[in-house]
């Protein structure tokens, strides 16, 4: 059974569902830009969260967080809602 992030897209208003079971890492290419690559059938994937300046890692810090509470949750909590704490502009998914 996979485990789930649901982070909350201010720009949109909604929850964009990440399979957090298969999350390979976490980058931060830019401080408005934090990477979730994640591994599908032998491709590896990018979702780009696009969120206000942060020079102190807190968006990556926060979905590194949410990745450690939901490993440790039984599947009967098999999704986390993750409040970013900056402004998320968009997310993107490629």
């Amino acid at each position: 059974m996979k485990k789930f992030l649901k982070i909350y897209d201010d720009s949109e208003s909604r929850y964009v569902t990440v399979n957090a079971s298969d999350i390979k890492f976490v980058t931060k290419p830019s401080d408005t830009r934090v990477n979730i690559s994640f591994n599908v059938e032998t491709t590896i994937d990018t979702i780009k969260v696009n969120h206000d300046s942060d020079s102190a890692f807190l968006v990556k810090n926060a979905i590194i967080d949410a990745i450690k509470k939901i490993s440790v949750k039984g599947y009967t909590n098999s999704f986390i809602e993750v409040k970013l704490p900056l402004a998320v502009t968009s997310i993107n998914i490629g």
